[in-house]
């Protein structure tokens, strides 16, 4: 909820409406609502530490 914009109000009252129970409109079920589990964006770089890298670099030599 906190990365899409929106209200947190209750679209429509729970009982005598005869729609179904939603709690916010911008979840995932509505259109521009949230997006569950999508990508978000991070670094795969791996950092190796500085006597392996020495390492390397005088086996290379």
């Amino acid at each position: 909820m906190s990365e899409v914009g929106g209200t947190g109000m209750r679209p429509w009252n729970q009982n005598c409406t005869g729609r179904p129970r939603h709690g916010s409109l911008p979840g995932t079920q509505f259109r521009h609502g949230d997006t569950m589990h999508g990508p978000k964006p991070r670094s795969h770089a791996s950092k190796l530490q500085k006597k392996v890298r020495r390492l390397g670099l005088k086996s290379e030599l």
